[in-house]
């Protein structure tokens, strides 16, 4: 990563974002699962009534979209460089200075996109960890260069 950075002169490396791990989604759907189970078990056990809660079904919902999206963005990383910044999606590293972006827009779900002139532009997912501090500083970065944001 440091040999791409130099070379692009994207200047000292600031932070990495990365998406949660596929096993930890499915470690969320399977545990939620579990609890699930038990609540329903505990509940037959002690009113002999078989209840399907609505909160119950919704968190079940929850955790197995959680687990989807986990699976899906597994892979993604940020690096933020000072001038710019290297994304990396299934093991292909994009390297990006800002003197390249021409605008900021946001997308729908709240995906960020770094538009590059004639390349097709970074798009990156709020399923980053800390995707608020990285979209914070995009939006200080795309202040001080003055790119169009929409």
């Amino acid at each position: 990563m440091a040999g791409l950075a130099a070379q692009w002169r994207l200047g000292g490396h600031e932070r990495g974002y990365r998406t949660p791990s596929a096993g930890s989604g499915v470690a969320v759907a399977v545990g939620t699962l579990a609890a699930v189970i038990l609540v329903e078990v505990l509940l037959i056990a002690f009113t002999d009534h078989y209840v399907i809660g609505g909160f119950l079904f919704l968190a079940v919902a929850y955790a197995f979209i959680h687990m989807f999206r986990c699976i899906s963005n597994a892979g993604v990383s940020v690096h933020l460089f000072t001038d710019g910044l290297v994304w990396t999606t299934g093991g292909r590293h994009t390297p990006l200075h800002f003197g390249e972006v021409t605008a900021l827009r946001v997308g729908g779900k709240g995906h960020r996109e770094l538009v590059r002139g004639a390349a097709p532009p970074v798009r990156l997912t709020p399923f980053l960890r800390d995707s608020e501090d990285l979209f914070r500083r995009l939006g200080q970065t795309a202040l001080r260069h003055r790119w169009p944001t929409g």
